[in-house]
């Protein structure tokens, strides 16, 4: 939410979100009463994923900022939002919302089988950290599937999960044996978390370092009077290197160019 807030764009990051989530309750498993289910790591990421969507299904990063800064005292503006309005706002659009778009799920899910790779991909991990085979090879059987060019109306009864590019899901050998291999599953799981959480303790250290040094956030790499008049100043935050490195360099370029015409 902090990065949509910051770059007015979101990511809902459901695979780093499972992946984290199952690494905290792996690491309290000793004091709970029954260890974490593949379920229950589903229903982390997608909290988790809602919160992250959050800034652009409530317009938080649109409309609710062009209320507040864009309208003049002709148009009863500007207009300002206490916290509580915005609470009830969000809860208020998260309620419609759910309303407005379970009538699409057959449409989209079940008829239409439209690809969601990131959301298969996260269903591959999740099957992976708990070593069950059944959840990787379901999604391999859901590729087929949408591979098809033709649906009998008796799949459309079958709720499959969502279906993967085959890029995403070709990392895991669809022909997995019985006695599935999990410690080699959680030597890479375990590989994977040691590196999300050192990213989060350099990001974290920056946050914090850059508190008390404010110009990391702005560096005035154009000149101060560019940085102050026209906004453009270089921001080291490790959360647009990181959110640069995944959108590609292709989109990166596009963001630039509108920048610099707008």
């Amino acid at each position: 939410m902090y990065l949509g807030l910051q770059a007015g764009t979101v990511n809902a990051m459901p695979m780093q979100t499972a992946l984290l989530g199952f690494a905290i309750f792996r690491s309290i498993q000793h004091h709970l009463s029954k260890s974490l289910s593949p379920v229950e790591t589903t229903a982390i990421e997608i909290i988790a994923g809602a919160l992250g969507l959050a800034p652009f299904t409530s317009g938080f990063a649109g409309f609710i900022p062009a209320l507040e800064f864009l309208t003049t005292p002709a148009e009863n503006g500007p207009k300002k939002f206490s916290v509580a309005q915005l609470l009830l706002w969000s809860t208020a659009t998260c309620a419609l919302g759910t309303v407005v778009a379970a009538p699409f799920r057959r449409l989209f899910i079940l008829h239409e089988r439209l690809r969601y790779p990131s959301a298969t991909a996260t269903g591959t991990l999740i099957g992976v950290l708990f070593g069950k085979e059944t959840i990787v090879a379901r999604a391999q059987q859901a590729e087929t599937r949408v591979s098809g060019s033709h649906h009998s109306e008796a799949d459309t009864d079958f709720d499959p999960p969502e279906a993967a590019s085959q890029n995403e899901v070709d990392r895991i050998d669809p022909a997995l044996p019985d006695d599935f291999n999990t410690s080699s599953a959680e030597a890479a799981v375990g590989h994977a978390v040691n590196v999300l959480l050192l990213s989060l303790a350099g990001s974290s250290l920056f946050s914090i370092v850059s508190y008390f040094i404010p110009i990391l956030r702005n560096v005035p790499i154009f000149g101060r009077t560019v940085a102050k008049d026209w906004l453009w100043a270089f921001d080291l935050s490790p959360a647009y290197f990181g959110y640069g490195i995944i959108i590609g360099p292709s989109i990166n370029m596009c963001i630039l160019l509108g920048a610099i015409i707008g």
